[in-house]
């Protein structure tokens, strides 16, 4: 089964757990607030759901390797036997990262494997929605992460988001094109000069929450009640129209 719909007496209700897997951006390197955006919005739909439950299990540095081999581990026994729970996905930038000038950590065509493995498992087991990398500034410096040195590349990176956003297409599951949706907002830009470059300050986390929040697959795990519709008040002002009599008088009638 694709991409389940959480449905209950025939009415889409809110997921009530759900589970994060990916690298440091997910995790929320460079965050004033633990947790990162997962925290965030998960903050942000507790007004919906009060016993929200948010796993945020993603490690900084993992590359999809890493991630492929844990995720299910770590989320059965938190979602197993319960119901309305699904599973985000967000990793890409530790495998382009060229580590000690040896070269990329994960090729794309591994990196590819990896997500295919991860995400298609994953929609077979539970809803799943996967949300590509941000962007990252093209002039971020190469830095020391993990006692290693390393370098990132925004043309790697773009590479990678396209041929993710191809795959999720292959396997109809939902993926938000982080890199297109925050590619020209100058608040994202100022949070990376804020930040390393590749992850954000504290601002760009907010950003990305956001930018969650407003995709039309999170409101589908999210949705909100319509609103009651307002009850005619008999006593507001009923507009008039003339009809004809039989005596060709007229007199003025309400419209109900």
């Amino acid at each position: 089964m694709v991409n389940r719909t959480l449905k209950q007496g025939g009415t889409v209700m809110p997921v009530r757990k759900f589970c994060v897997f990916g690298d440091g951006i997910a995790f929320g390197v460079g965050d004033d607030r633990p947790g990162g955006w997962p925290a965030r919005i998960g903050r942000r739909e507790m007004d919906l759901v009060p016993d929200l439950q948010v796993y945020n299990m993603a490690v900084p540095w993992q590359s999809t390797a890493d991630i492929v081999a844990r995720w299910r581990t770590e989320a059965e026994p938190r979602v197993t036997g319960a119901a309305r729970c699904g599973v985000v996905f967000q990793f890409g930038f530790s495998d382009t990262a060229d580590v000690d000038d040896q070269g990329i950590r994960v090729p794309l065509p591994e990196s590819l494997a990896h997500a295919e493995k991860m995400i298609n498992d994953a929609r077979h087991w539970r809803p799943v929605l996967w949300i590509g990398p941000p962007p990252m500034l093209r002039s971020a410096e190469p830095r020391e992460e993990g006692g290693h040195w390393v370098a990132y590349g925004p043309a790697r990176l773009a590479a990678l988001n396209e041929a993710f956003s191809e795959l999720a297409r292959e396997l109809k599951v939902p993926y938000l094109d982080l890199c297109d949706v925050l590619g020209d907002r100058a608040d994202y830009r100022n949070a990376l000069i804020d930040g390393d470059g590749v992850h954000p300050a504290a601002a760009g986390h907010a950003v990305i929450a956001e930018a969650v929040a407003q995709w039309e697959a999170w409101k589908d795990w999210f949705p909100r009640p319509e609103p009651p519709k307002a009850k005619p008040d008999p006593k507001a002002f009923q507009p008039l129209f003339f009809k004809k009599a039989k005596a060709d008088d007229r007199i003025a009638t309400a419209i109900l």
